[in-house]
């Protein structure tokens, strides 16, 4: 037997019927299809996962922008409190060193007293105003008027009263730095200093 006739019987064995045919031509496609579907479902997988892993991402890169936008914005406002503190410091120094010279000159018509009031007045009526405590205010207010009162008709009773008005002053301020700096700078012993005049 040559090899055309085996080739002949091997595929007259292996011949199928109509119905086998038809048969492996469903599952054919059949296969085919399922295939084509689980292609699908594991590229729409990996597309779900993808968008995920992009939403995650997203969202920590938007939450680092806030974290960092929020760092941002405390270190201004930490700046700018630093800075009116430091603004009011200065300020408060002033008023209690105008204040003190007021209250040390011997009259009125010391030499030191008018810079002393003029600077203690313009602090009074402009810069201090914008930073001070209304505790620090009030007691400007009555150191004012108490200088004023002692300008008018100097006597020793009332620069001893324009000098325990300094004294509140300087206890206003102080309380307010403590306040604003969380330090305890203790109290002004107002028993304790000698405010006569004489002394």
């Amino acid at each position: 037997m040559d090899l055309k006739e085996q080739l002949k019987t091997m595929s007259n064995r292996f011949q199928l019927s109509e119905d086998q045919h038809r048969f492996f031509d469903i599952i054919s496609k059949f296969v085919t299809i399922v295939l084509g579907v689980g292609a699908f479902f594991i590229a729409l997988l990996t597309y779900v996962a993808q968008e995920r892993e992009t939403r995650a991402q997203d969202q920590r890169i938007a939450k680092e922008n806030e974290e960092t936008r929020k760092k941002e914005a405390k270190a201004r406002e930490e700046e700018y409190k630093r800075r009116f503190w430091e603004r009011q410091l200065d300020l408060y120094l002033q008023a209690c060193k105008a204040a003190s010279t007021i209250a040390s000159v011997e009259n009125p018509k010391n030499p030191e007293f008018t810079p002393a009031r003029l600077r203690f007045q313009q602090l009074y009526y402009g810069e201090l105003c914008i930073v001070e405590s209304s505790r620090v205010s009030d007691c400007m207010v009555q150191f004012r008027e108490a200088m004023l009162d002692y300008e008018n008709n100097p006597s020793d009773e009332r620069q001893t009263n324009v000098r325990r008005k300094a004294l509140r002053l300087a206890q206003a301020c102080r309380d307010s730095t403590e306040s604003i700096f969380d330090v305890d700078l203790g109290k002004v012993n107002l028993e304790e200093r000698k405010i006569n005049p004489k002394r």
